[in-house]
This record gives C-alpha cells, sequence and structure tokens, in this order.
C-alpha cells in the first residue's frame, strides 16, 4: 500500500512505449527542441554535431533511445551559444 496521496504524482521519469518521458514535463521532448533548432535535417545536425551515426540521432529524435551527454550538450550549446 502506497502513502502518496493519487492527488500528488510522482515525478519520476518513466518509460512509455520505449520513450523516455518525464512526468509533468509537457510536450517539450528532446525530439522537438532538437526539431525546433534545426529544423531541416535533424538527425543529420544532431548525428555530426555529435559524432554519432545519422541512425542513431534517429533513434534518439524518436526517443527510442536515451539520448547521449553529447547530444544533450549540443542541444544546450545551441541554445546558450557555445563555450569560449
Amino acid at each position: 500500500m502506497s502513502l502518496q496521496s493519487s492527488a500528488e504524482p510522482s515525478r519520476a521519469p518513466t518509460t512509455i512505449r520505449g520513450k523516455f518521458q518525464q512526468r509533468g514535463a509537457g510536450n517539450c521532448t528532446f525530439g522537438a527542441v532538437a526539431k525546433t533548432i534545426w529544423p531541416h535535417k535533424t538527425a543529420f545536425e544532431l548525428a555530426a554535431r555529435t559524432g554519432a551515426s545519422e541512425r542513431t540521432a534517429k533513434y534518439w529524435l524518436a526517443g527510442r533511445y536515451e539520448p547521449s551527454a553529447a547530444a544533450a550538450a549540443a542541444i544546450i550549446n545551441e541554445l546558450f551559444g557555445h563555450a569560449h
């Protein structure tokens, strides 16, 4: 029996159909952010910036696999500028 109230959902990450999602995070997924930054050839751009294959980048964008730290860093660098 759980002591957690049903009115307060857990914030732990969950996996739904192979997609990594944060509960309560809305529709702001890794893939959606990447597609906003690089609207054309998103997987190609992400792969070029991370050194990963384009197929791997497509899996990250689709939510099939959790993105690597390099992929997260590529998004952060585009959003906030490159460190000098």
